[in-house]
């Protein structure tokens, strides 16, 4: 197997950054933050689709919503790292945006985003 050790290094550190906020996440947790930064990285709003995020990741829509539940401030731990809003043009839809805490933490885990 041929792989960098600077890569599993920076896996490992992207890991613990999620570890270090709460040792009790879940993978799909982790994911569903992933994926919000991945849309967010290639978004020039500072919304996204709560379906879109869901499109990215290998877990149930309701598991989704969850999970972004979790990484705002509805749900147990209250992180505060999400905003979550009705979609004004359709209220059947979910708009998901990353708070000031929310930032910090993204670049915490990921070092190279830039504001």
């Amino acid at each position: 197997m041929q792989i960098e050790k600077k890569t599993v290094a920076a896996c490992a550190s992207q890991l613990e950054a999620f570890a270090v906020s709460d040792p009790y996440m879940s993978l799909p947790q982790v994911l569903t933050f992933v994926r919000l930064i991945e849309l967010l990285a290639d978004s020039e709003d500072r919304w996204v689709r709560q379906s879109d995020v869901s499109a990215g990741v290998p877990v149930t829509q309701p598991s989704v919503s969850r999970c972004l539940s979790y990484w705002s401030k509805f749900g147990d731990r209250k992180h505060h790292f999400l905003e979550l809003a009705q979609d004004p043009q359709d209220r059947r839809h979910m708009l998901v945006a990353l708070t000031a805490k929310g930032q910090a933490f993204a670049r915490t885990v990921f070092p190279q985003l830039r504001e």
